[in-house]
């Protein structure tokens, strides 16, 4: 994207996406220094909140329509999901914080579920690389989304 004479030129197929990682890796990072991954979470569960989806399929559909990538429910417990996250809009080496997705999981699945819940996730290394979001919700903690 950008070659050492600081000009910027069309080099890949992730370039389409250069202005958004822009924004999410220099920008939001350098206001926000080490909290950047809090606010990403919590932007994402704000996001959830303004785009619910009602199920599994529409969730999915979210995820392509923002281009964040391809979600799948790998596994599924009384409480808890196991997603994979593939096809990353980023290049294997320069995977971002992925805080906006995992706070977006954990606020539909919270409102689907009633109880309170979370979503971290791991950087699963493979060719491509893949994202493994594991969201848990506690059946003692209900919540009210109405």
């Amino acid at each position: 994207m950008m070659s050492s004479s600081n000009e910027y030129t069309h080099t890949s197929e992730y370039d389409d996406s250069f202005g958004y990682q822009l924004i999410r890796r220099d920008l939001l990072n350098e206001i926000f220094d080490d909290d950047d991954g809090m606010v990403l979470y919590w932007a994402g569960k704000a996001l959830a909140r303004k785009h619910r989806t009602q199920s599994l399929e529409e969730l999915v559909q979210f995820f392509q329509a923002a281009r964040w990538g391809s979600l799948h429910l790998k596994k599924e417990k009384p409480t808890e999901y196991r997603f994979e996250l593939s096809d990353l809009p980023y290049p294997d080496d320069n995977i971002p914080s992925l805080y906006l997705e995992a706070g977006f999981l954990a606020e539909q699945v919270e409102v689907w579920k009633g109880y309170t819940t979370e979503t971290n996730y791991v950087v699963k290394r493979g060719k491509p690389k893949y994202i493994q979001f594991h969201v848990i919700w506690n059946r003692k903690e209900p919540v009210d989304h109405e």
